[in-house]
C-alpha cells in the first residue's frame, strides 16, 4: 500500500469509516446488456452514494472487484454461470 493513501484506506474500511455494500444493476432499477462505469456512477449518484469500483469479468468463471475502473468499462450482466 501507498503511504500516502492510507489515511483514505483507514477512512473507507476502518471500523469508523463509511459503510461499503455491494448492489446487482437490477437493485438500482437497471436493466439489460452491459453496464459501463460512467452509467453506474450516474445512477447511484443520483441516490446520494458514491461508486468506488465494479465487479467484472476475471479468470475462468469467477468474478473480479476492480477499484475505479475506466469511465467506459463494461460489466457483463450477472448470471448463475458466475460466482
Amino acid at each position: 500500500m501507498r503511504p500516502e493513501l492510507r489515511i483514505v484506506y483507514e477512512e473507507l474500511v476502518g471500523v469508523r469509516g463509511p459503510e461499503l455494500t455491494t448492489r446487482r444493476p437490477e437493485e438500482l432499477g437497471i436493466e439489460g446488456g452491459e453496464v459501463t462505469f460512467a452509467r453506474l456512477h450516474a445512477t447511484v449518484a443520483q441516490l446520494g452514494h458514491v461508486l468506488v469500483g465494479m465487479f467484472g469479468p476475471g479468470s475462468g468463471d469467477r468474478w473480479q472487484a476492480t477499484l475505479n475502473p475506466p469511465r467506459g468499462w463494461p460489466r457483463q450482466r450477472a448470471g448463475a454461470q458466475r460466482r
